[in-house]
């Protein structure tokens, strides 16, 4: 899910292609809206591709005075390079979206490249994915464009792929302004954001279960926060 993605390996049940369409209710403190998700992911001869697009319905929550049912929507796409046998892909990305409030930076438009390296289970119900990252990020605070981020990615299915565990963790270095509850600005440097799933596959298409976003200095809040969803999900 949101802001990271992101960058989804899905050596799963549902084989090397795979789309879905997630609906997470996030009922984290002062969130209670609902949050819905479009993944793609596609394996060919020269690597893979991957994007997601996420919207959350939390217009009528944003101070502005345009706000519709839509106070955000976020992309992330990303390319994976690899046309040799060596273990190392060559991993391109894009980070973007709007937001209904004008005078609130959740998020900086962002391009990223580095090197990826995937570690798959034989039988191919688990998969870890670890990158190291060039970031490029405009406008930041200060004017620092010049960033880098860690990212790992993991897919890890049980019980005869009932249950799937998967998800991200993100590190990044961005000089931006997070805001405590009493509204005070700090700087901050670093951001780390880790979004666990899990799912219960009911059959190939449909999937019950949830994710927690773990973050600390993100999208503007000051420290340490856990938000949970509950969340279903369709396959095609």
């Amino acid at each position: 899910m949101k802001y990271s993605i992101f960058i989804l390996l899905f050596f799963n049940i549902f084989g090397s292609n795979a789309q879905n369409i997630q609906l997470h209710y996030d009922f984290g403190e002062g969130r209670q809206y609902l949050t819905s998700t479009v993944e793609m992911f596609k394996l060919d001869k020269w690597g893979n591709t991957f994007f997601f697009i996420d919207m959350d319905y939390n217009g009528s929550k944003m101070d502005s005075e345009n706000a519709t049912g839509i106070g955000l929507a976020y992309l992330e796409i990303a390319r994976e390079i690899k046309m040799w046998k060596a273990p190392i892909a060559i991993h391109l990305e894009y980070n973007g979206g709007l937001s209904a409030n004008k005078n609130v930076r959740t998020f900086g438009t962002a391009i990223l490249i580095g090197p990826s390296y995937t570690f798959l289970s034989k039988d191919f119900s688990s998969s870890l994915t670890i990158m190291a990252l060039y970031k490029n990020i405009r406008n930041t605070l200060n004017n620092q464009p010049n960033n880098f981020q860690f990212t790992m990615v993991w897919t890890k299915n049980f019980m005869k792929n009932k249950i799937t565990f998967n998800g991200f963790l993100d590190y990044w270095k961005e000089n931006h302004l997070v805001f405590t509850k009493n509204g005070s600005p700090i700087a901050s440097d670093y951001v780390f954001l880790c979004e666990p799933q899990l799912w219960y596959n009911l059959n190939k298409n449909v999937s019950l279960g949830g994710e927690v976003e773990l973050s600390n200095d993100f999208a503007g809040g000051a420290g340490f926060f856990a938000r949970p969803t509950i969340a279903a999900k369709w396959n095609f």
